[in-house]
């Protein structure tokens, strides 16, 4: 479900969970965190990104990106674990 971006910011530092093992977060002066992405974020990724394909020319793709096939594009990059050159952040 897409968080509103309001949701994600974090006034104290205690707002926010603890990163687990292996995990970067990047907390932006208490206003946003930047973290590796996880399967449950796929229909925010796609609500942010689908409008992209269907009015712009940014990407090379043409038919929006259903929610299964984000997981799995996600999961795919996320699947070696930790950070790696071609992360995904939210």
């Amino acid at each position: 479900m897409y968080s509103s971006p309001k949701s994600l910011c974090c006034e104290t530092p205690n707002q926010a969970p603890e990163p687990a093992a292996g995990e970067l977060r990047l907390r932006l002066e208490g206003l946003a965190m930047i973290r590796g992405a996880t399967v449950e974020d796929a229909a925010a990724v796609c609500a942010i990104y689908n409008p992209y394909i269907a009015t712009t020319v940014i990407t090379f793709e043409e038919m929006a990106v259903a929610m299964p096939a984000m997981r799995a594009r996600i999961t795919e990059v996320t699947a070696s674990g930790g950070f790696q050159r071609s992360t995904w952040i939210v």
